[in-house]
């Protein structure tokens, strides 16, 4: 948490003799590495001697389903509100740590909603944050550990190819790939994959930085949290309504982002923004890293199977 990066400050400041503290943070890292290896051993074993997964063929009806190449969605900071979720919010974004931690340093859950409200209100009246996205439903086939995206108006041209990576299964009974999830070629008529990009807007980079330059990191941090906060929960919101548009229930389906052990390419954050045309639409831009301006922006592939699961 952000209370440990003061606490090793301190430390550092308030000593002189630092090579006790040094040689213990060397060990600490050594030991680190050594289990990284490891569990990077264990893992290539599991990789080369478990089965495939076999994964049954999906009921969805393409034929039944509208495809499109991009919608924008907007919500008001204040419409979003009720969807964001306060414990990661809190813990991660914020970097108050746990309940027991923020108990411990004498913050209350009390004084953590009326800074969220505080936020909100800040936030929202002043256009800071803008919660919005774009999504899209596309024809596609897998091939191998790729899923080919086909043009919605003409199911014929490939437009685009993203490339998922095996992982192993829960309880390291099998391994799978996301593409699994998605109708092969032969199997007589494309699959459907959705893409989608979100959002907290464009300009709130510009507003973090003037915090930053009055040397107001407190704000900085809660206005950079909130929305990176808005971007992973709007995709949440955003899933749901594709959800919807498919046809299947409130918990069908996975959504897999570059950048993760399933989809390890972070490049793909280009794929997928090119697809959605968000340059456009949402004035997200993309990086030659791969990486999106402003960076509270997330991007994710979805499969609608109803067995499809990240592990």
């Amino acid at each position: 948490t952000a209370m440990d990066g003061v606490n090793v400050m301190n430390q550092i400041v308030g000593n002189t003799d630092l090579s006790a503290y040094y040689e213990d943070n060397r060990r600490k890292l050594v030991r680190k590495h050594e289990q990284a290896q490891r569990r990077l051993e264990k893992e290539s074993h599991l990789f080369s001697t478990l089965p495939r997964r076999v994964i049954k063929p999906s009921s969805l009806q393409r034929k039944d389903i509208a495809l499109f190449r991009n919608r924008v969605v907007s919500f008001s900071l204040q419409e979003l509100e009720p969807y964001i979720d306060r414990r990661t919010l809190f813990a991660l974004n914020w970097r108050f740590g746990g309940p027991a931690g923020r108990e411990r340093y004498g913050h209350s859950d009390e004084e953590m909603e009326s800074l969220l409200e505080e936020w909100i209100i800040k936030a929202g009246n002043n256009a800071w944050i803008k919660p919005q996205g774009v999504f899209g439903l596309f024809p596609c086939y897998s091939e191998g550990e790729q899923v080919i995206l086909l043009d919605p108006e003409d199911a014929q041209r490939e437009i685009a190819r993203i490339e998922f990576a095996s992982v192993l299964g829960a309880g390291n009974e099998d391994i799978v790939s996301a593409a699994q999830y998605f109708r092969g070629r032969d199997a007589g008529a494309p699959d459907v994959i959705g893409l989608q990009l979100t959002t907290a807007g464009a300009q709130v980079e510009a507003v973090v930085e003037s915090f930053k330059r009055k040397d107001d990191y407190e704000s900085a941090l809660f206005l950079q949290g909130l929305s990176d906060r808005v971007a992973e929960d709007m995709a949440e919101r955003i899933h749901s309504m594709m959800r919807k548009l498919i046809g299947v229930d409130a918990h069908c389906g996975q959504r897999w982002s570059p950048g993760y052990p399933g989809m390890k390419e972070i490049m793909h954050n280009m794929t997928i923004h090119a697809a959605l045309q968000a340059e456009e639409l949402v004035g997200v831009s993309v990086t030659e890293a791969g990486e999106f301006r402003p960076t509270g922006t997330t991007a994710a592939a979805v499969s609608f199977h109803p067995d499809a699961r990240y592990t």
